[in-house]
């Protein structure tokens, strides 16, 4: 697929560049109706958006967007299970094992460079 969203939208994973990967692979070819698609918190115009969507969409190429959409929504969903794992193994811990597990040894700086030279 030759088209250049990324150039004028600068998160494709924000809600502007899902809306436009979820609108072309659902069959919308309608530039305008996909640059409509457009967050507003957007900074490109709807002429640049339309602009960049210009292109190429044989099946082969819509294919392989499906495929990197479906990957990038897996790896988001690991993600989020790895968060909702770490949430509740954080609650489990008492503020004892927080402390300890965050305390630091700290060694006079005069110490370190007697060790140093000392060797």
């Amino acid at each position: 697929m030759n088209i250049k969203l990324c150039n004028v939208i600068t998160n494709i994973f924000g809600t502007s560049g899902l809306n436009s990967i979820q609108a072309i692979l659902k069959g919308e070819r309608n530039l305008a109706k996909l640059a409509d698609l457009k967050d507003c918190r957007a900074k490109a115009s709807k002429q640049e958006i339309i602009k960049s969507l210009e292109g190429d969409y044989r099946e082969e190429h819509l294919f392989s967007l499906k495929q990197a959409l479906d990957a990038y929504k897996f790896g988001q969903e690991q993600l989020t299970e790895c968060d909702l794992e770490i949430e509740k193994y954080l609650q489990k811990m008492d503020k004892q094992d927080i402390e300890r597990q965050v305390t630091f040894e700290f060694i006079p700086i005069d110490n370190i460079v007697k060790l140093k030279y000392n060797q």
